[in-house]
């Protein structure tokens, strides 16, 4: 499972990145109600799921 959230966190931190960057190099996009939120959205998953990685740190391991 840590895998699986440090993967999501990595796609979804990258694709904010990436919106971010457009709304730089294409300022018509930062009026654009949808692409705000979509940004917004991305940026919120992604800092979940580095919550999520440090909440899986602090638990401790389940014996096999």
């Amino acid at each position: 499972m840590k895998a699986y959230v440090i993967l999501t966190g990595f796609v979804f931190g990258a694709i904010t990145v990436a919106h971010i960057w457009r709304i730089i190099y294409e300022p018509h996009l930062g009026r654009d109600t949808w692409f705000l939120l979509l940004t917004a959205a991305t940026l919120g998953l992604s800092i979940w799921a580095v919550r999520l990685l440090f909440l899986l740190r602090r638990q401790p391991q389940a014996g096999i």
